[in-house]
C-alpha cells in the first residue's frame, strides 16, 4: 500500500511538471532534473509504463534524452581540460627551461612565465579540485585518472627554479590522491611510490615552517596513508614508526580537524599492537 501511495504521489508530480513542460512549448528548463526525480520518473516508465499517460511517457523520455546529452557534453569538456593539463605541462617546461637559458632576455622570461605559473595554479585550484567532486559522482574513474596523471606530468615538470610553495603543496596532494586510486587497483607498489614522493615534499615543507598549521596536517596525513599501508602489507613495525611520528607532531593551534586527525591516528595506531595481540598498549591508544 505504502508503495502504491508513493507511486501515486510521483505520478501526480510527474503529471503537473509535463502539463507545464507541455504548456510551454516543451521548454527544456522545464524537464525533469537529474537526480532523484529523473530516476524515479526512469523507474516509472520502465516498470509501470502503462499507468502513465502518453504526454508523460514522452515528458520522461525527452528528459531522459537530454540528461544523456548533457551528460556526453560534460564527458567531453572534461576530455578537453583533461588534455589541456598535458599541453601546459609542455608549455611551462620550455617556458622555464628557456627563461632561464637564455640570460639575454631572462627576466622578460622569468615574467612571462610567472604569470603562466599563476595561470596554471589558478587552473588547478579552480578546476581540478571542482572536476574531482564531478567525475566521481559520474563514476568516471578513469577520466580522473587521466585529469591526475596530466596534472602531475604538469607539476613535475616545472623547472626546480620555478617551484613556489603552493605548487609544491599542490603536488603532495596530486600525489596522495593518486595513491588512493592506485591502492583501489591493487597496484600497492606503485601507491607506496607516490605516497613516498608526497612524504618528501610535506616533510620539506614542515622543516621550513614547523608552527604552519597547513603544513603540520599535509604531513599527518600523508604519515597516517603511509602507516595504514604499512598495516595493510603487515609491516607492523613500520607502521608504528610512522603514527609515533604522527603523535609526536605539534597540535595546539592546530587545523580545526586535527582533533578528529588526532582521534583517528590513536585509534589506528591501536589497531596495529591489537593485530600483534598486544591488547594492554592497544587499549592504552583506544582509551
Amino acid at each position: 500500500i505504502a508503495h502504491d501511495q508513493e507511486f501515486l504521489r510521483a505520478r501526480s508530480r510527474i503529471l503537473r511538471a509535463a502539463s507545464r513542460w507541455h504548456e510551454e512549448g516543451e521548454d527544456p528548463e522545464l524537464m525533469l532534473p537529474a537526480g532523484k526525480q529523473l530516476e524515479e520518473g526512469r523507474e516509472i516508465l520502465a516498470d509501470r509504463r502503462d499507468e502513465i499517460g502518453e504526454l508523460e511517457q514522452l515528458f520522461i523520455q525527452r528528459s531522459s534524452e537530454l540528461d544523456r546529452h548533457q551528460q556526453r557534453r560534460r564527458v567531453r569538456r572534461l576530455k578537453a581540460i583533461a588534455a589541456g593539463f598535458a599541453l601546459l605541462a609542455i608549455s611551462v617546461s620550455v617556458a622555464g627551461v628557456y627563461a632561464f637559458n637564455q640570460r639575454k632576455h631572462a627576466e622578460a622570461r622569468r615574467q612571462e612565465t610567472e604569470e603562466l605559473l599563476t595561470s596554471a595554479d589558478a587552473l588547478i585550484n579552480g578546476t581540478l579540485y571542482d572536476l574531482r567532486g564531478k567525475l566521481t559522482s559520474l563514476g568516471r574513474s578513469d577520466l580522473l585518472e587521466e585529469v591526475s596523471v596530466n596534472t602531475e606530468a604538469y607539476l613535475t615538470s616545472i623547472p626546480r627554479e620555478l617551484l613556489r610553495d603552493d605548487t609544491e603543496r599542490q603536488l603532495g596532494t596530486l600525489l596522495n590522491w593518486r595513491s588512493d586510486s592506485l591502492l583501489a587497483a591493487g597496484r600497492n607498489d606503485e601507491a607506496r611510490a607516490k605516497l613516498e614522493a608526497s612524504l618528501t615534499i610535506a616533510r620539506k615543507r614542515f622543516a621550513e615552517d614547523p608552527e604552519g598549521v597547513e603544513r603540520s596536517r599535509d604531513l599527518r596525513i600523508t604519515l597516517g596513508k603511509l602507516a595504514n599501508l604499512s598495516r595493510q602489507e603487515g609491516d607492523q613495525k613500520a607502521a608504528d614508526a610512522l603514527f609515533r611520528e604522527i603523535e609526536s607532531l605539534p597540535i595546539e593551534g592546530e587545523h580545526p580537524l586535527a582533533t578528529a586527525d588526532q582521534i583517528s591516528t590513536l585509534m589506528d595506531h591501536g589497531d596495529v599492537f591489537r593485530d600483534q595481540g598486544d591488547l594492554d598498549q592497544a587499549g592504552e591508544l583506544y582509551a
